[in-house]
């Protein structure tokens, strides 16, 4: 895939990691290993703000729907970018 803006980029390797982070998480629960908040760490403050904030900013307009679903967990509480 070519991204064209390194803020869009970010965002999806985000949303990448959280996804297997999420999968990890859920898998650990059957062995009782419970954490509370998963810690991803990001260099891009744009993309930090994004998943942040829930009003979308006019350069988050071209990234696709699917790929907010980062920003529902950080909203939530389980993730801490």
């Amino acid at each position: 895939m070519i991204v064209l803006s390194t803020t869009k980029g970010e965002y999806i390797s985000v949303v990448s990691y959280c996804s297997q982070l999420l999968r990890i998480k859920n898998q650990l629960e059957d062995y009782n290993v419970h954490e509370t908040i998963i810690a991803i760490l990001c260099d891009n403050s744009v993309a930090i703000s994004l998943s942040k904030n829930k009003i979308l900013h006019s350069k988050a307009k071209h990234i696709e729907i699917k790929y907010h679903i980062t920003r529902d967990h950080v909203q939530n509480g389980i993730v801490d970018l």
